[in-house]
């Protein structure tokens, strides 16, 4: 995991999204282990907390990472995503349960997957954090040349 050491450079929003996303898988995990109905309670209300994390900041996210212009369509995207996820998923944790005659497997896939976004998005986080310091370097060095260096170097690079 490249990015756990630079969460505390990404703000609340994502810190947020990706504390609810680990609680998320590692719920539908431990429903594996629930053997009495208060731990089985127990561990659905933190499911149900770790949603509505994702829920309530997935728009603003959504916006802040790809802007306006893009937000219609991305989130729109994400909905459509999640929706058929929803309608292809449950016939195929039921075809796991019909062929496996356990949940387990269901259960199993479905933390993994959610693991693995948590993986894919630190690596994207990673290498925007990544750019975004590359372009603080750039304009930082652009701004100690000085304008008279910089006219010199635009001369000699229009003449080759």
């Amino acid at each position: 995991m490249l990015v756990l050491v630079d969460l505390h450079h990404l703000g609340l929003q994502y810190c947020c999204l990706f504390a609810g996303s680990l609680m998320h898988g590692s719920c539908g995990a431990l429903l594996l282990a629930c053997h009495n109905l208060i731990f089985y309670h127990s561990v659905i209300a933190a499911f149900g907390i770790s949603y509505g994390i994702k829920i309530a900041i997935l728009a603003s996210l959504t916006m802040e990472m790809f802007g306006l212009h893009n937000f219609l369509a991305v989130y729109s995207f994400q909905m459509f995503a999640s929706g058929l996820g929803g309608l292809v998923g449950t016939p195929l944790a039921g075809w796991a349960y019909d062929v496996s005659g356990s949940y387990v497997p269901g259960f199993l896939v479905s933390a993994g997957i959610v693991y693995l976004s948590v993986v894919l998005f630190s690596i994207v986080m990673y290498l925007e954090f990544k750019q975004q310091n590359a372009e603080v370097i750039n304009d930082t060095a652009e701004e100690s040349i000085g304008p008279v260096v910089q006219e010199c170097l635009s001369d000699q690079l229009s003449t080759i």
